[in-house]
């Protein structure tokens, strides 16, 4: 296969929910987290398709069948008075790897921020994955934020904090 040649993007659609939760858990278990995964098909079309979408959702075809996948949402960034882009999710199965449909998904990412005037598209990359990091930074001259921590509270926490303990 040439790179790009016969690689579609699109948007995703709501029968491909399916394709898209096993990508999802394709990407944790490469991450080391399937134990944690619990995404599932009937969330992601209520979710990503439903009457209120939380996120959008685009896919990359080869070879008569999805082989990747890009979830962003937007954002708002008060101090620039303009929307943001953040990429939850871009992953590729690992045979289509090299053959340029990270990139191809990337740039449509990009494309749609550009397109809605966001001031930023951002994401994050797990510590241990340099070939992610260098392939960010090297094609798509995107750097890491320095300075900045992130922090998150999962359902346990916000239960407790919500005094629901379950």
């Amino acid at each position: 296969m040439t790179q790009n040649n016969e690689i579609t993007i699109r948007d995703a659609r709501a029968e491909d929910a399916e394709r898209i939760a096993e990508l999802v858990y394709e990407l944790e278990v490469f991450e080391g987290f399937a134990d944690e995964c619990d995404c599932q098909p009937d969330r992601l079309r209520k979710h990503l398709f439903g009457d209120k979408p939380y996120a959008t959702a685009l896919v990359a075809e080869g070879e008569g069948r999805i082989v990747g996948c890009a979830i962003f949402h937007r954002g708002y960034a008060p101090w620039r008075s303009k929307p943001s882009v953040y990429l939850e999710v871009l992953y590729v199965e690992e045979a289509m790897r090299s053959h340029g449909v990270g990139e191809l998904l990337l740039e449509w990412v990009v494309a749609l921020a550009s397109e809605a005037n966001c001031h930023q598209v951002e994401w994050e990359v797990i510590e241990w994955n340099e070939r992610a990091m260098k392939f960010y930074q090297n094609r798509f001259g995107a750097k890491p934020v320095e300075g900045w921590t992130r922090y998150e509270m999962d359902e346990r926490a916000i239960r407790k904090r919500l005094g629901r303990q379950k």
